[in-house]
């Protein structure tokens, strides 16, 4: 773990939760905590490079001859590697991955934290850490502002809309064109903006130096609680009782249930002509295409050190439960009954002697719970079907609205709806329209020419551009 340089910059609490062995102080009722470090640093004003080493002492869950045993062990000095810059009075730190013999530092990211409070041109002082980056290859700053403050986080239908706009922009293009559509300023700020919970975990994060020392201290509020339990009017269920209307049914990631969409729900209810029979915070049951549906959540807890989760979703005879219970692997949970659910990885400690240390586990029915949707999709495919809301033949049209809604999603979740078959079974489809089973690998690339409108390019480019304002916001949020 780079410790020195993470604890300077790092915003996120899966870094503080893992570094147990720095002084920290839990203040209990404010919910927050606050974790403090210190070492030397090393200043290269010529070259404008960092090299931060801090002692790295940590309480850890180690393995020996398959029992586990919670220690104190020490790993020896732990070294980061930086470069800075100032712009005007703002210092500017990019975490990199080495330094060569020359002491050049290597494989730097593309954007850097920004800090501010010290004296333009020298590193020494004190400085604080606020909620921007500064991308390095393009001299530009960008901050990520309240959603409130900038009018709110973009709906689905607004990045719909701002999708057809690049659609008939990027068809005026040709391939010479070397710039592409630009997207609004004010667009970028809705897409990058945090929620006012998320604003508010960032308390603060101070960093002195002083010659050839430096100390951090970050306080970050873990203690709120999201108000928001009604479930049944969440982001899953919208999205459930979308994927119902649009005729392509899908189970959301079980991390939309803490997102709240009481219009979505009320919007897709609608639409898919779906009958409510019962429903509280925490489950419903509700009639769709003749067939009678149920979510139940029977339990959702969230701790500092992990979560617990278990959701049964039903569709006529058959039910599905994915059960789940994962964190950081704590001295409470340091034993053998948990051992065939860690994750282990092995290291070596100050003098060189190899550890094995149990740093996460997971007991989850994942699969069991996906291999049991799948029947339960084929069921409400044919129900749809039946219905006479799905589309069939040689048109491809089913498959392109799910080709399409997979376009839009965030990696994770076009895993999560199997977004990898579905572009498969619709480049199958497209092949088969053009009136043969059988194609060199010569004809793949004009296929696809045929096939990608030139509206999923532009969808395409726009998404680059969409997702590199993105990973700097993971840089901050969790």
């Amino acid at each position: 773990m780079k410790k020195g340089l993470y604890l300077m910059l790092a915003a996120t609490s899966a870094f503080f939760f893992a570094c147990s062995d720095s002084s920290s102080s839990d203040s209990g009722d404010n919910g927050s905590i606050t974790v403090e470090v210190s070492g030397s640093i090393t200043v290269d004003a010529e070259k404008q490079s960092l090299v931060i080493s801090v002692e790295n002492k940590e309480d850890v869950c180690v393995n020996e001859n398959n029992a586990y045993t919670w220690k104190n062990v020490d790993f020896g000095t732990d070294t980061s590697y930086a470069k800075y810059l100032f712009v005007g009075d703002t210092l500017v730190i990019i975490d990199c991955e080495e330094m060569n013999s020359k002491g050049e530092m290597k494989y730097c990211d593309d954007d850097g934290q920004m800090l501010v409070g010290g004296k333009a041109g020298d590193i020494n002082g004190t400085w604080k850490s606020v909620l921007c980056s500064y991308d390095v290859e393009d001299s530009v700053s960008t901050c990520f502002k309240s959603c409130d403050e900038v009018g709110g986080k973009l709906t689905e239908e607004e990045l719909e809309r701002i999708y057809e706009e690049m659609y008939s922009k990027m068809a005026e293009l040709s391939d010479d064109d070397a710039d592409e559509p630009a997207i609004d300023p004010k667009l970028q700020e809705r897409m990058t903006c945090l929620e006012e919970k998320d604003m508010n975990r960032y308390a603060e994060s101070v960093l002195k130096i002083s010659g050839s020392s430096f100390s951090s201290k970050v306080t970050y509020n873990y203690g709120e609680k999201d108000s928001f339990d009604d479930y049944m009017n969440s982001k899953f269920m919208s999205k459930l009782y979308k994927s119902l209307a649009n005729g392509d049914p899908e189970i959301p990631s079980a991390s939309y249930l803490t997102e709240e969409d009481s219009s979505g729900v009320e919007k897709y209810i609608k639409s898919a002509k779906i009958e409510v029979t019962s429903q509280t915070k925490t489950s419903v049951t509700f009639k769709f295409a003749d067939q009678t549906f149920s979510v139940n959540i029977k339990k959702l807890n969230h701790t500092m050190d992990g979560s617990e989760f278990d959701m049964v979703v039903t569709a006529n005879s058959t039910s599905c439960e994915l059960e789940s219970e994962e964190g950081e692997v704590t001295k409470s949970t340091c034993k053998a009954e948990y051992g065939e659910f860690f994750d282990k990885d092995t290291e070596r400690d100050a003098a060189g002697n190899k550890i094995t240390i149990a740093d996460y586990y997971e007991k989850s029915n994942g699969r069991d719970f996906e291999r049991c949707t799948e029947a339960m999709i084929d069921s409400l495919y044919a129900a749809l079907k039946g219905k006479g809301g799905s589309s069939s033949g040689g048109d491809c049209e089913e498959l392109s609205t799910a080709y399409s809604r997979c376009m839009l999603m965030d990696y994770e979740d076009a895993a999560d709806a199997g977004c990898s078959d579905i572009a498969d079974e619709y480049a199958d489809c497209v092949m088969g329209s053009y009136g043969s089973d059988t194609y060199d690998d010569d004809d793949w690339e004009s296929l696809f020419k045929k096939a990608e409108s030139s509206a999923e390019l532009a969808k395409k480019k726009f998404l680059k551009n969409a997702r590199k304002f993105a990973r700097k916001m993971e840089k901050f949020a969790e």
